[in-house]
Order: C-alpha cells, then structure tokens, then sequence
C-alpha cells in the first residue's frame, strides 16, 4: 500500500463509498528476474459490468503480417516502440477508483502508521478505511479496452496513425509500403524498403519516423517510452510474439516461446503422465504457434481427444497415439514459419462439392489483381461443425434452406458484389473433377476440393498464393 501511494496510485474511502461486497484481491505474475506484475483481481466486480469490444477489434495481431506480400526486391523492416508501466500512468475517477477497491479494511491508526500521502483527517473518524486502486487496473474487465483506445486516440490526435496506414483485427492488411499497428502499450512500424536501393542513404524510413513521432507524443501526456525495448528499422526482431526476418521473408512464433514449450513436452514424454489442465495449456502454446502455419492445426487431434469430459486436475498415463503426437509437434515446430515472399498465382480457382463428386474450375486473373482479393478474403471459417446427416442429405439434394446451413441466421455471410461480379464475368474452365466412389460427408467434399485446387495452384519452385472462391462457409 505504501509503494501504491508513493506512486500516486492509492485512494482511501469510508465505508459506504464502495461496492465492499465485489471488492477485489490482488496477485503477480512474473515478469522477468527482477520484477512482477501486479494484477487485480477483479472478477466479482467484473461480473456487473457489461465489457465494451469497440476499440478492442482496433488491436494488430502478429498473424496478420501473414498476409504481407514481400517482393523480392524489398526488405521488410520494423520500428517499435514501448510504454513504461503504460496502464499504472492512467489518472482515473473517484468513482473507478473505488471500482477498485481492495477486500482489505485498515483502521485510521494504521493509515497514520503507514504514513500515506492520500489520508485526510477526514476519514480518522471512520470505523475502517478501504484501500482502492487509483490508475487502471491489470484484470478490470474494461482494461484492454480503455487502454488500447487511449493509444489508438494519441496516435490520430498527433496525425500518425490513420485507418488506411493500420493493421487490425477487423481491417484489410493496408495496400500501403509502410503500416503500423498497436497492441494496448506496444506500437509497431513496418515498412518495405529497397534490398539494394541505388543510392545508399542513411536516412531513418517512414516507419523509423513513425516510431519517433509516436515517442514525442509519449512525452508530451507524461508517458514513460521504454527506451531500452525501442528498435528502429530492424530486419531481424521481435514484437506481438512472432519473430520477423525481413530479409529471408520468414514469420514464425516466438522461439522464446517455442523453445520452453518443446522442453515441457519432451520432459512429459519422459515422464509419462501429464494432468489435464497442462495438457490443455500445451494444446493453446501450439496453437499460438502454430498460427503462424495454420494448416499445422489439423496435427492437434490426441491432445484434444484425451483431455475431452475430463477435470483438470486429473492425472493420465501417455498412450501410444498421444505420445507419438506430441513428439510430431514437437518435431514439427521449427517448420512453423510463413514466407512472405510467396508469389501470387496468374489464376483464381472455384470449387465446388456434391453428393456425387468434388470439382476444380479456373480463370485467368493478373497477379497484382489476386493479391488485392486476398486482402478481402476470409481469415477464418464462419463455422467449423459438420451438418447433421440428415441436413448433409438435404444439402447434397439442394433442398435445404441455406438460413439451416448454420446454428444461428444472423451468422450467414453475405456475398460482396466484387465477388459475384467476378465469378460471373471471368471465364472459368474445369481443370478437374473427381466421382466419389463411397459415401462421405458433402463437407469433406468441398474440403477435398479445396486441396486439390492448391495443388493444382502451385507454382514450380516457389512459395505460392492463390485465390480460391467456394459456397461453403465451413
């Protein structure tokens, strides 16, 4: 408490003033070797506020970088900035303040006693005083929120960041040679510079000075940059857990990240026995890895499988299947990695799936014209059940309402005019088709189709993009 109020974090109220009946407890999650976050526990009073998610869709994400086109000409490079202790620089309300009141009663002698700078004789004649957070709170439902639209406003107020220059979650992958993108207190540049411009020059690049402006606005709200963590024009980095190297074109995961997980799991398979909760935990530190090659995703099959109906805190033995999955995850993580140096192809493919058979058509489309598509395409499925068998028979027969292809209508997606225009004036020729010779399900179909067009796609060689256009939503 004293360090709280030393700090200008601390605000005392009588009894009354707060909500004492969802007070809050506190913890720390390391940090690093010398110090640790402090987090507030705030799930009961979390539990009567509504969470806003506006500003949060404003947030960048390492995965999104995925989707840069990197030519070979250019190298990619990034600026970063940081903010010192960024949510412990908020000034908040009274009434936030006593949000973030602390299950703790101190009596007035104590308060004397610890000789805080927020006492007021005000409170010497009150049964008990309650402490409260007086900055924004690690664990505060709201938290993400308020301190990414805080950032996001600061860049647009000083004219650095603008919607057509950033990467988020809910935007296309800017057009732009040089974009940027923020994660709560972490600003990233990016830009696509010369490999071997005709004059070398050593001038900061556009993100250099993006970065830099952003370090001046810090200061001038009494932010704190982190100085030791600022990078400018790097080839080779690290930020939002992935590692850049902007001159091969590679993105993969952290290997800070990486490495400890792939320890874990070979110390498991030694051992022999894994609990339940850390089974689950290893499932998401693969996932977040594995994010960055999505199609690894489907080696995720055991690990889900035995942890299915189980409590976490049960113990089980290895089988043969589980371990063997684990040490191909294991095996498989260095290859984890997106080249975003991929050529896009001259064609874009539709397929299609039925009861009978899958099927592969193809147009010709320019290359510069497929890499805008793609900014527009799908990221992910917009659902990721199969249909029940009676629906699947439906379906194969097209008898069944597209509102019952999904469990909930509002989730259908409406089809762009950009894509029927382009589907219905391309002109398209089959360059395969296939009769299913047994039964299976009309989603593995259009899966298997799928597939067959990003083979039929590749280019001899290279590394390759494609667009493929098709009816399912799965």
């Amino acid at each position: 408490l004293r360090k709280l109020d030393e700090s200008g974090r601390l605000a005392l109220f009588p009894p009354g003033e707060t909500r004492e009946k969802y007070a809050s407890g506190a913890f720390a999650v390391i940090k690093d070797l010398d110090f640790d976050r402090f987090i507030v526990d705030s799930r009961p009073h979390n539990t009567l506020e509504k969470s806003s998610t506006r500003w949060v869709r404003s947030l960048a994400a390492g995965d999104l970088l995925c989707h840069v086109t990197l030519p070979e000409s250019d190298v990619l490079v990034a600026s970063t900035n940081d903010v010192r202790d960024f949510y412990n620089l908020f000034r908040v309300s009274r009434e936030r303040a006593a949000r973030n009141a602390f299950a703790l009663q101190l009596t007035p002698s104590q308060c004397r006693n610890l000789g805080l700078s927020c006492w007021t004789e005000a409170l010497a004649s009150c049964d008990y005083v309650v402490p409260a957070l007086a900055t924004l709170a690690m664990g505060d439902t709201q938290a993400v929120e308020l301190a990414q639209t805080a950032h996001l406003g600061l860049g647009l107020q000083h004219d650095i960041v603008d919607f057509e220059h950033l990467v988020a979650l809910r935007l296309p992958l800017p057009r732009s040679s040089t974009f940027c993108g923020i994660v709560i207190d972490d600003f990233v540049a990016c830009a696509r510079v010369p490999r071997w411009p005709s004059e070398p020059s050593a001038a900061p690049s556009p993100a250099a000075v993006m970065a830099d402006r952003m370090q001046d606005a810090y200061r001038s709200v009494g932010l704190i940059p982190h100085e030791e963590k600022a990078q400018r024009d790097c080839a080779q980095c690290s930020f939002w857990g992935i590692d850049l190297d902007g001159e091969k074109g590679f993105i993969r995961g952290s290997l800070k990240r990486a490495a400890p997980l792939a320890e874990i799991v070979l110390q498991i398979v030694a051992l022999d026995y894994v609990t339940v909760g850390l089974l689950e935990m290893i499932a998401g530190g693969f996932i977040s890895l594995f994010v960055y090659r999505r199609r690894m995703m489907c080696l995720l099959e055991e690990v889900f499988r035995a942890a299915k109906g189980r409590p976490q805190n049960a113990i089980l033995q290895l089988g043969p299947a589980l371990r063997s999955e684990l040490l191909l995850l294991v095996g498989l993580l260095p290859a984890a990695v997106t080249d975003i140096r991929a050529s896009f192809t001259e064609t874009t493919y539709t397929v299609d799936a039925s009861d009978w058979g899958e099927a592969v058509c193809e147009a010709r489309l320019p290359a510069v014209f497929g890499e805008e598509l793609a900014r527009h395409s799908l990221r992910k499925g917009t659902w990721t059940r199969l249909l029940s068998p009676s629906a699947a028979r439906l379906r194969s027969h097209g008898v069944l309402d597209p509102a019952e292809e999904l469990p909930n209508p509002a989730e259908t997606m409406r089809t762009h005019p950009l894509w029927m225009e382009l589907f219905e004036t391309l002109e398209y020729k089959t360059v395969w088709k296939k009769q299913s010779r047994a039964r299976r399900h009309i989603n593995i179909g259009e899966l298997r189709a799928f597939l067959k067009a990003e083979k039929i796609s590749k280019l001899p060689g290279k590394s390759t993009r494609t667009v493929i256009g098709g009816d399912s939503q799965v």
